[in-house]
């Protein structure tokens, strides 16, 4: 019997875009054989009759296909076959490079994959399970038996071929339109899961993943097992380095956000930015990387003739050699004044987040382009019907800068100064040396652009694996070639002097500024009154929270020392946890919400990084909710009382704009 129809139909209500790729494949090879002469396709004709019922394989014991991902050419199953076990169920079982692999029992696979099942625990709340290999489904379907409703199943298939033998021989119906399930096969759609392990998971729930492997996948395809345990370990760590930038820098950049709000009316987006850009003008990142000294002078035969955009801990290295970057770009909500002292730096148009640096932003002449806002903002962007990209930028204005350039449709894009690594003992242009909080603990060595091993650094190597990631995703939409002629080898980026780069790429001359010139900034009388009226609505928010979130912290507290003096829960205190989650919901619907938040990251991360761990004592779960509430409402109290001057501040410098 085909269930590949049924299947698919499944599919589309939980992953369309599976199953379009799905059917753009089988439209491919369709394509193909409508290709062949005509005597040709009559040969074929029963053959592709067969070939739609079965799709995923060739059954050709010596055929072996592989594909090819990142560099890396992986495992691919020759042979795909279903068998009858003993109880007379099924028995997948596949061949990948001569070796042939039973992936059920081959007496009762049933039951086989309910004891497998069985090992794995989903006490906690909010449970992220990422599983390696589908199978049959008869595995992956007991899986589901213990997922709740709040858990994320995230299930990697790495054989394009088992997958499609399984779609037309398995009525996996159940599973494809299970809530909250993923399917993703290598290589179609494994940016589909980059993106939903990156949503899924937060600091609050990374300690309640699960990894999974289905029975006898890890021995099958041992290459595309290293890849799924990498993707894990990249966003893990991204996971982690964003909440430790949020507690480090999250009451700078609210602060920040409030005080850049005047600025807006100076400001283009990055959207508009998007339509006057050529596609075909190429474009130089420029990193202030220790090589760049080797081929900085080099950019002066690109002027004109290349989109360049300085990072802002380049643009010094270039002012001093009279090169003017069409594009400078900063990010950091605390980023040394250093890179833009220089009178001419001001004037350089400037892309930037509102919660960038305050200082830099106010004294900026040039113009100012947005790449991206805060979720503050982003909701009065909506109220003037305009539409603010929202995209990863990657943690580095480096990373920055490339995204931009996707955003843009960039096609040729050269990368310099971008070692990430150390040269000797610099970390930067002109010897310079910056350094970063535990630096020494999290030093490490990659690969070097010229082979060997050099010296790098923890945060160097995750952005070493962004720009890898984001490479792969580019594809061939984006030719990416490394010009820093040292430091750290990039995988997936072309290397090429830049010289190269300039001479083969940079033909055609261009001149930014007309561009920028035909975009006039129109900032209506109307947009004035529309922010006015948002600013004043979050005055008032904040005054709510000063009282009402003092208010709930102090109600804690008198719960916390209830329950110490009697040990027990009553009614009363279950009555108030309702009082009080209706509160946190109010709150979490309030607009300055997002400016609250970026200034109490440490709060919350010290009292809710485990909230969503399975406790056994019930009762000091139940009053860990009390003691929590108690710190972050005192908190949220505090910080409305903080940002409620600045945002009077802006509110005023509006009003002026109004009357």
């Amino acid at each position: 019997m085909n269930f590949l129809t049924s299947n698919l139909d499944a599919l589309r209500i939980s992953n369309a875009e599976l199953a379009e790729f799905i059917l753009q494949e089988i439209k491919t090879d369709e394509d193909k054989a409508e290709q062949k002469g005509k005597i040709e396709q009559e040969k074929q004709k029963e053959q592709e009759k067969q070939k739609e019922q079965n799709k995923q394989c060739d059954n050709s014991e010596n055929e072996n296909i592989k594909y090819t991902y990142g560099g890396i050419v992986f495992e691919e199953a020759a042979h795909v076959e279903n068998a009858v076990s003993r109880d007379e169920n099924h028995i997948l079982s596949a061949t990948v490079e001569g070796t042939t692999y039973r992936f059920n029992s081959a007496y009762r696979p049933l039951a086989e994959a309910m004891t497998w099942a069985a090992q794995f625990e989903w006490k906690n709340s909010k449970i992220v399970a990422s599983i390696f290999g589908l199978g049959n489904g008869y595995c992956i379907r007991e899986l589901i038996k213990s997922q709740k409703e709040n858990d994320t199943i995230l299930i990697v298939e790495p054989s394009p071929k088992i997958f499609m033998f399984v779609m037309t021989h398995y009525d996996l119906s159940d599973i494809l339109q299970q809530k909250n399930l993923y399917i993703f096969v290598l290589p179609w759609n494994l940016f589909g899961f980059f993106d939903h392990l990156g949503r899924a998971v937060h600091w609050s729930n990374a300690e309640c993943q699960l990894t999974i492997e289905h029975p006898q996948y890890a021995k099958a395809f041992p290459k595309a097992k290293e890849l799924f345990y990498s993707i894990l370990r990249k966003n893990n760590t991204r996971v982690f380095t964003d909440r430790n930038t949020e507690i480090y820098f999250g009451k700078r950049m609210a602060e920040n956000t409030i005080k850049n709000i005047k600025y807006m009316s100076n400001s283009l987006s990055l959207e508009s930015f998007r339509e006057v850009i050529r596609k075909e003008v190429p474009a130089i990142i420029v990193s202030a990387g220790p090589s760049l000294d080797g081929n900085i002078e080099e950019l002066k035969k690109a002027k004109n003739r290349a989109l360049i955009i300085a990072t802002d801990s380049a643009v010094p290295a270039l002012l001093k050699r009279n090169i003017i970057p069409d594009l400078a770009i900063t990010i950091d909500a605390d980023k040394s004044l250093h890179c833009f002292e220089a009178m001419e730096s001001r004037s350089i148009p400037l892309l930037c987040e509102i919660q960038s640096t305050h200082e830099i932003i106010s004294k900026h002449t040039g113009k100012l382009i947005y790449l991206h806002c805060h979720p503050y903002f982003i909701n009065l962007y909506e109220k003037f019907g305009e539409h603010i990209p929202v995209f990863s930028v990657g943690g580095s204005v480096a990373t920055a800068a490339f995204a931009v350039c996707e955003y843009l449709n960039i096609k040729k894009l050269a990368l310099i100064g971008q070692d990430l690594a150390y040269k000797g003992g610099a970390s930067h242009a002109d010897g310079e040396v910056h350094t970063i909080i535990n630096e020494e603990n999290g030093q490490c060595e990659l690969e070097g652009y010229y082979g060997g091993q050099v010296k790098s650094r923890h945060d160097w190597q995750g952005y070493l694996a962004w720009f890898e990631e984001e490479i792969l995703k580019t594809d061939k939409n984006m030719l990416v070639v490394n010009a820093t002629e040292g430091g750290a080898k990039i995988h997936g980026a072309l290397q090429m002097p830049l010289a190269e780069f300039i001479e083969k790429y940079c033909m055609e001359s261009y001149e930014l500024n007309e561009f920028l010139d035909s975009q006039n900034i129109v900032w209506t009388p109307q947009k004035t009154s529309v922010t006015d009226e948002y600013l004043e609505a979050g005055l008032c928010e904040l005054d709510r929270l000063q009282k009402e979130s003092g208010r709930i912290s102090s109600l804690c507290s008198e719960i916390i020392t209830l329950f110490d003096r009697t040990g027990n829960i009553t009614e009363h205190m279950v009555n108030k946890r309702r009082e009080v989650e209706s509160y946190n919901r109010e709150v979490n619907e309030m607009s300055v919400y997002s400016l609250i938040d970026a200034c109490i990251r440490d709060v919350t991360v010290k009292w809710l990084q485990d909230v969503n761990i399975y406790k056994e004592d019930k009762k000091d779960e139940f009053m860990q909710f009390f003691r929590s509430s108690k710190e972050i409402h005192a908190a949220i109290r505090d910080m409305a009382a903080m940002l409620h001057p600045l945002l009077m501040d802006s509110c005023e410098w509006f009003k002026t704009k109004t009357d």
